[in-house]
């Protein structure tokens, strides 16, 4: 599981594809037990911040989840109608943010200072079990806010 951006006050989003890795952080969030997965994942990366205040504060604070997906997206996998039926039945909040393909870091890195901005996130996290594709999501989010 990982988190991105910065932690402090404010509202906590789910990065939510509907699949199982992001409904397990979900999960682990409510159940408080976040905070040693994360410390795991830190030891190993040397770059995660997320602490026990932070943990504390993502269990009230899980507002929002949020698709990112290129413009007409068809995800196969989790279709994006059931996505929204997901949400609706965990009664949260969904959004879904453009991500354009051709510059997905910045576009990434734009949509998370748009969730900072409209909606008050200033958590984010991922069900990435691995830090996939060189750290993607971390990168994308460092410097956002």
């Amino acid at each position: 599981m990982a988190t991105t951006g910065v932690c402090g006050e404010g509202q906590t989003a789910v990065s939510f594809t509907g699949g199982k890795d992001c409904v397990l952080a979900m999960h682990l969030i409510g159940a408080g037990k976040m905070l040693p997965a994360l410390a795991a994942a830190a030891e190993h990366q040397q770059r995660l911040s997320w602490t026990a205040a932070d943990t504390e504060a993502a269990l009230a604070t899980v507002s929002l989840l949020v698709t990112f997906a290129p413009p007409d997206a068809d995800f196969k996998a989790h279709p994006l109608p059931i996505i929204r039926l997901q949400a609706k039945a965990i009664r949260l909040q969904h959004i879904v943010l453009e991500i354009d393909p051709k510059n997905a870091a910045e576009s990434y890195k734009q949509r998370i200072k748009q969730l900072h901005r409209e909606h008050g996130i200033s958590r984010l996290v991922t069900g990435d079990i691995l830090d996939i594709a060189g750290g993607f999501m971390r990168k994308a989010a460092l410097g956002t806010g």
